[in-house]
């Protein structure tokens, strides 16, 4: 029985392509999903710091328009990884299974998730040159 293994996590050596599932064995859909969430998280410290820092401060703008299009950056790889998963999802579960509900209940919160982030894009990018700094709440701040 072996306890320790010494060779490389990752190779592609002897590995089939399939497209947007990725290498056969390795899905490309786990680590897809790492940069829209550190975008998500990215935004959220922009914005607050854009905040505390209030209209007196270039930085404040600037972290403001970074969150921005850091924003559009996440979800831009959010519509990728969601492309791969349900790629994933279809050939990875059985209907009628828990796991394909499991699957299901994570895409549609996922789903919803990017329809927001999407609804604030159109948000920000409509406001971007009239703010100094990251308004608290974008749709209250429509004239």
């Amino acid at each position: 029985m072996r306890r320790f293994s010494m060779r490389p996590a990752i190779t592609v050596r002897g590995r089939s392509f399939k497209g947007l599932r990725g290498w056969a064995g390795k899905p490309s859909h786990p680590p897809l999903t790492d940069i829209p969430i550190a975008a998500y998280v990215l935004v959220a410290v922009f914005d607050v710091i854009s905040v505390i820092a209030g209209d007196g401060h270039d930085a404040a703008r600037d972290l403001w328009r970074g969150g921005t299009y850091v924003l559009v950056g996440g979800a831009a790889v959010a519509v990728l990884a969601a492309m791969t998963g349900f790629v994933d999802r279809l050939r990875s579960t059985d209907p009628g299974t828990q796991v394909r509900r499991t699957a299901n209940t994570h895409a549609a919160i996922m789903v919803s998730a990017t329809v927001l982030v999407v609804v604030e894009i159109v948000l920000r990018l409509s406001r971007l040159d009239e703010h100094a700094s990251t308004p608290a709440v974008s749709w209250c701040c429509r004239s």
